[in-house]
């Protein structure tokens, strides 16, 4: 995600491990009881596939019509954000370019066919200092932890001339939980909330590994009570795996 400065809620830094510790027990027993839940109900039909879920797509109607099972990805990338509403007041005085970033995540898609739905969690930090004029944060001084709900749409089920899987598009709406040092007092944390919107493409390469480009739009809280709306793009490589029952 790309990340701004943090609005001024003042935390300990004890109190903010709390917090998200909270947060990611919740998210993470959410995705693991929905789950069990599945694959306790739901039975794969059709041909059972072998080895990863790139490539083969399985063999007669059965492969190309049953649900799939259970899919987690993780992806590893980098990418850029633009404000199209800069704040140029002080202490901002931003830039049009946002800094540079890297994401770092995952996601667990629950069985499916032609709709899969499931919950990720991505780590965002900026690669580079903020280039704006004003007081703003440095590389690696700023992280987003960002619980997200997905949508996953292979593009075999909707194409009648495409018999493996290698091309999907992935939507996700998510709510970064941003955390930096306060600014004007490095010695603090600042907390702070958005709302962010993504689009990808993955495309598939090999069996277990690919390639996705992406296009997100988010609005993120700020201090002095400012948001900060940001467009970015990023890309990077992909990594699937398909659990057969």
């Amino acid at each position: 995600a790309a990340l701004d400065p943090p609005m001024g809620t003042h935390y300990g830094p004890l109190a903010v491990l709390r917090r998200l510790s909270l947060v990611l027990g919740v998210v993470l027993s959410l995705a693991v009881v929905q789950a069990t839940a599945r694959a306790q109900d739901d039975e794969v039909a059709g041909d059972a596939r072998g080895g990863y879920a790139w490539g083969d797509g399985g063999s007669g109607s059965a492969a190309s019509t049953g649900e799939d099972p259970l899919r987690i990805q993780a992806f590893a990338g980098a990418g850029i954000g633009f404000r199209p509403l800069r704040n140029l007041d002080p202490p901002f005085l931003q830039d049009f370019i946002a800094p540079a970033y890297l994401d770092v995540g995952g996601a667990v898609f629950f069985p499916g066919t032609d709709l899969r739905h499931g919950a990720g969690l991505t780590f965002s930090t900026p690669l580079m200092d903020d280039p704006s004029g004003g007081q703003s944060t440095q590389a690696f001084t700023q992280w987003a932890l960002t619980p997200s709900y997905h949508l996953l749409l292979p593009l075999r089920r909707w194409l009648s001339d495409m018999d493996e899987d290698i091309l999907q598009i992935q939507g996700r709406v998510g709510v970064p939980i941003v955390l930096g040092p306060k600014l004007g007092d490095t010695s603090g944390v600042d907390v702070s909330v958005g709302v962010e919107l993504g689009v990808a493409l993955n495309v598939k390469i090999l069996a277990g590994l690919g390639l996705y480009a992406e296009v997100q739009a988010g609005l993120y809280g700020g201090s002095s009570d400012t948001v900060h709306p940001v467009i970015s793009v990023d890309g990077g490589f992909l990594f699937d795996y398909e659990v057969l029952p």
